[in-house]
């Protein structure tokens, strides 16, 4: 079918204009009776990111589907089952999920003439965001879509945190036909120090003297977050981006720092007023979020109510908060007193 892509650093814009771009098909090329949008991300922080977007096209309420390429997979091979089977009958449906192995089976069930043709009927226009972090089966998945759909994409090589070098599907990317975006600059922020500090690393030079006059130092997790706090506070973003050198549940320190931003209000030196408590949402992969949604819901061999379930993920916008949103799309068929098992 026909590709178009945009490529630029953080900031510059690349799920903007996608969503743009979006628009701009919507408009040409109007969904029919029975026909979707179908956005792909490969974590699950940027897909509620598109979610949320995708939500706020006029006319694409309840035609789209937001989902990581893990989930899309696996929803392929479950409709395809016999298909899936006959390319690998150790193939179990009813084991915990491998998602290596159901995205490599997906990949080569994708690229079957049938479910090319489905999807076409079904997804006539297809967004991939953060395309960079797709490689191996999962670019496999990508590439089987692109032959059969109108895709538009978003990647930069730079942010491929998983690999140094060239990125797979920005390789592919360029070697295809697809219509080329470049973007420059940066919508983000006009902070001097940011930026420079951002153009040094693409282009692997030294920031450290940049950075100098701006980083701040912390005895301990309370000082930390306190300067986290008065930050937010005199800079006043609608969000705000927290680097750390690991996960939370890898250092005590980060852990402790999330904590005091979340469990209750905080008044920094210098300021004159309590703020706070901050609600963070760690990005994390498939397998950080499954350990964590097992780990939360402990023990279910007695099954689970829909109203202990709200209780324990009503205020989670994480996987618990995904969780309480598929159940409660099945309390609609099931009734009020269904049981999740």
């Amino acid at each position: 079918m026909s590709l178009e892509y945009f490529e630029g650093p953080a900031g510059s814009g690349k799920t903007y204009q996608l969503i743009e771009a979006l628009k701009t098909v919507l408009v040409t090329r109007p969904l029919l009776e029975g026909e979707a949008v179908l956005g792909l991300t490969y974590m699950h922080g940027s897909r509620r990111r598109m979610h949320n977007r995708l939500t706020q096209i006029s006319g694409l309420r309840g035609r789209f589907l937001a989902c990581t390429v893990d989930s899309m997979a696996r929803r392929v091979i479950c409709r395809w089952r016999t298909m899936a089977r006959s390319l690998d009958p150790l193939l179990d449906f009813n084991a915990s999920a491998d998602f290596q192995n159901i995205c490599r089976v997906a990949a080569l069930v994708t690229a079957k003439g049938n479910v090319s043709s489905w999807l076409k009927v079904r997804y006539p226009v297809v967004v991939v965001d953060e395309l960079q972090d797709c490689k191996g089966n999962h670019l496999g998945i990508i590439q089987a879509i692109e032959s059969c759909c109108h895709v538009i994409a978003a990647a930069d090589e730079f942010q491929d945190l998983q690999q140094t070098g060239a990125s797979d599907a920005v390789v592919w990317l360029h070697q295809g036909s697809g219509k080329r975006n470049i973007l420059t600059g940066n919508k983000r922020t006009n902070e001097t120090i940011l930026l420079q500090a951002a153009d040094r690393l693409r282009s692997s030079q030294d920031c450290g003297d940049i950075l100098k006059g701006a980083l701040m130092s912390a005895l301990n997790a309370n000082v930390a977050a306190g300067h986290i706090a008065r930050t937010i506070c005199w800079k006043k973003p609608k969000d705000m981006a927290i680097l750390t050198p690991t996960n939370p549940e890898k250092s005590a320190f980060v852990q402790d720092v999330a904590k005091r931003l979340t469990s209750k209000p905080i008044k920094p030196k210098g300021i004159t007023k309590d703020v706070g408590p901050f609600t963070v949402i760690w990005e994390s992969n498939v397998e950080e979020e499954k350990a964590l949604l097992l780990n939360s819901l402990g023990s279910l061999t007695q099954g689970i109510s829909l109203f202990r379930l709200r209780q324990m993920c009503s205020n989670n916008k994480g996987p618990l908060g995904d969780l309480l949103q598929w159940a409660e799309k099945k309390i609609a068929y099931q009734g009020p007193n269904a049981i999740f098992e």
